[in-house]
């Protein structure tokens, strides 16, 4: 069974994990870095006195980083709901993501950060399942999403 451990993605304006290009060699850890710039869709609700919700997901290309740079190596599309507290700004949110590889195989990633709404967000994906040569990945790590 390969792992993925200690992924260390960022998230530019996006959302940025790792570890979605190279598959790891049957018990072989590898840690990746990647990024993503990604766009949304989705409705804001007030869902409280002092909070809106909004439900939606978000998209894009995924680029994992490289000695010769960046390279394309996927989409990934994500369905999120995210809270805010209109008082403090603090924020929460929650998201599942299927990561596409070029190749076709899929990465399913649960995400949950928190953060200030319009700043950012930290937190902790963990790797769900995967098809391809992503059968059998395990693992998961920090990461960051800027807006």
């Amino acid at each position: 069974m390969s792992r993925i451990r200690n992924i260390r993605p960022l998230l530019l304006g996006a959302l940025l994990i790792g570890g979605l290009t190279a598959s790891a060699s049957a018990g072989e850890e590898q840690t990746f870095n990647a990024f993503s710039a990604w766009t949304g869709k989705g409705f804001t609700v007030q869902s409280g006195p002092n909070e809106k919700t909004s439900v939606g997901s978000i998209g894009g290309r995924i680029y994992v980083e490289t000695d010769k740079g960046p390279v394309d190596s996927g989409e990934m599309i994500c369905p999120i709901t995210l809270k805010v507290n209109i008082q403090t700004a603090a924020q929460e949110a929650t998201g599942k993501c299927i990561f596409a590889g070029n190749d076709g195989a899929l990465l399913h990633l649960d995400m949950a950060c928190t953060g200030i709404h319009l700043v950012g967000c930290n937190g902790k994906s963990t790797i769900e399942s995967g098809t391809g040569r992503f059968a059998g990945v395990t693992g998961g790590g920090p990461f960051t999403v800027r807006t």
